[in-house]
């Protein structure tokens, strides 16, 4: 039967237009080879049913570019069974107990990553395979609070993981720091910045934006209000008046500042290039408006700082003599530590972790107020007990930092909703590296989960029970109980900013319980608080809904 043209073309050209898209070579030699096709109405026709399929050898002589693509592969097979082989049999990790998977890829690890259960599932397979367990063939999780320790604190052989370029925007900012000596010589020149004496200075700032939130309740008393967006105006307000000089002023406007969007996108893309960069490499490729201009959002954080910072110096110079964080930062002319680039730097990172990292750890200590009058009662009780004075509705901070009642209902909630539970992940510089006498080769990333080693019913009995009181009776908590508590990790890689929080945590909480009483909006329910780990524990919804009732005296 002859070949018959039609709207495509003809039976040949069809045959050779999809062979062709194979491989050039592999088309051309077909059609030259004499036993591979036919004459069919004095043309010559490929056709896979009457032609004989080439061997390898004459593809690797005739086909230079299907020989490539055949030995790329062949040489990815030998490479990936090698890898697998070594993982499992050969590996100095191969006896450390752990998920079966773990010893073959870390795939599993990441998709249980990308759907926002990683701390989740680590902490039961700890609870299976014991305090060490493998989980990548690369990679450890230890649940023993005595190795912190070793991995955390000053002199550890375990500097910061690469997963932390994630944070960097082209130029690198104290946290995100991975090279140990760098990281000393600038936390030398910020640590001082937000020492306690310094944060004292600015409680007044702090109050004022505490102040400002309270004027939100009136308005809403009585009816279901989402909190958490009002906790990230709250915050970012705060940030920006410590370590820009200015307030967002976003609790005072109703359209949300364009920055918090950033935040959402900064954090999004940090996960992504934390789990699974290349997901980001093909989103590069896509040249639509949206997709671009949310691979820009660390870049235009840097920016906001940047230009905040040089809007600073045009208003008051070096010298301002204001009260301000940015001013210990900028020093004076005569001796200013950081270069201007580097203080932007470190504004942009101090931005993003004074706002939703505290947003979190806020969101969970509301949801978990307004679950318990009588937690409420009793913190309303003790303020009126110590005849704590509210001044425009916030008290002194040195009037309740030490309230025992308070402390431990705000320590309880953070132990157990950590704003970061998946784990701090170091990585092992030297082959002489070991971490509760396992001895961890050079490479190999190694964590302790909060939400693990912050659970461990040996220092916390009924571990997943809310109960402040352990905190009370123990007198702020035993040496055990503090020695886990790694919310705002340890050692010289601690949290800078864990005084601020502190602060904003207890004043907002002292404030609210004083005039109000809270319970949770019919929105809001287990499931819509169940914990997402998205580097951040955000709630499920991500948001959570209070009422707000006035309190009777």
């Amino acid at each position: 039967m002859a070949s018959e043209p039609g709207w495509l073309g003809s039976t040949q050209s069809i045959n050779q237009s999809i062979f062709s898209m194979l491989t050039p070579d592999l088309t051309t030699a077909y059609f030259k080879a004499p036993d591979m096709c036919r004459i069919l109405d004095g043309q010559k026709v490929f056709e896979p049913s009457v032609g004989v399929l080439p061997t390898t050898g004459w593809l690797i002589a005739n086909c230079p570019t299907t020989a490539m693509v055949l030995g790329l592969l062949s040489l990815s097979f030998v490479v990936m069974t090698w890898k697998i082989v070594y993982n499992v049999f050969l590996s100095p990790l191969r006896n450390i107990p752990g998920p079966p998977l773990a010893k073959f890829t870390s795939k599993w690890l990441t998709f249980n990553e990308l759907a926002g259960n990683r701390s989740l599932v680590v902490a039961e397979a700890h609870k299976k395979y014991g305090p060490v367990i493998r989980i990548a063939p690369d990679e450890l999780s230890f649940a023993d609070h005595s190795c912190i320790k070793e991995l955390y604190l000053r002199g550890s052989k375990f500097p910061k993981s690469r997963r932390y370029d994630g944070f960097a925007s082209g130029t690198r900012a104290s946290f995100d720091m991975t090279d140990i000596d760098q990281h000393r010589e600038r936390r030398n020149l910020v640590r001082h910045v937000l020492a306690q004496s310094n944060i004292d200075e600015c409680e007044t700032l702090i109050a004022d934006q505490v102040r400002k939130a309270l004027l939100w309740i009136p308005q809403v008393k009585g009816q279901s209000v989402e909190v958490m967006l009002w906790l990230r105006r709250l915050m970012l307000d705060t940030a920006g008046g410590l370590f820009l000089g200015r307030s967002f002023d976003a609790l005072e406007n109703y359209q949300p500042p364009s920055f918090l969007g950033d935040l959402d996108d900064f954090f999004a893309l940090t996960a992504l290039r934390w789990f699974a960069p290349w997901i980001l490499t093909i989103m590069s490729w896509l040249p639509f408006t949206s997709v671009q201009h949310f691979l820009g959002a660390q870049r235009r954080g840097y920016q906001y700082g940047r230009k905040a910072f040089d809007d600073y110096i045009k208003q008051y110079g070096r010298r301002s003599g204001r009260t301000d964080l940015l001013t210990k930062m900028v020093g004076t002319e005569d001796h200013t530590p950081m270069t201007d680039a580097e203080i932007a730097d470190e504004l942009g990172s101090l931005l993003v972790g004074a706002t939703d990292t505290t947003v979190v750890v806020a969101t969970w200590l509301l949801w978990e107020l307004a679950q318990r009058p009588q937690w409420q009662i009793r913190i309303r009780q003790e303020l009126r007990d110590n005849k704590i004075d509210f001044i425009k509705g916030v008290p002194k901070y040195k009037s309740i930092v030490s309230l025992p009642v308070l402390h431990g209902f705000v320590m309880e909630s953070m132990r157990m909703h950590p704003a970061q539970s998946i784990g701090l992940p170091r990585v092992a510089r030297t082959d002489d590296a070991s971490i509760g006498g396992v001895k961890v080769p050079a490479g190999t990333m190694v964590s302790i989960q909060s939400r693990v080693v912050q659970r461990d019913p040996e220092i916390y009995p009924s571990p997943n029970d809310f109960l402040p009181e352990r905190w009370i009776e123990t007198n702020g908590g035993t040496k055990e109980m503090k020695d886990s508590f790694i919310i705002f990790s340890k050692g010289s890689r601690a949290c800078l900013g864990q005084y601020v929080a502190l602060m904003e945590l207890k004043f907002f909480v002292s404030a609210f319980v004083n005039g109000w009483n809270l319970r949770l909006g019919k929105e809001t329910t287990k499931e819509t608080m169940t914990q997402t780990d998205y580097f951040l524990a955000f709630p499920k919804a991500r948001e959570c809904h209070i009422v707000f009732e006035k309190v009777v005296k």
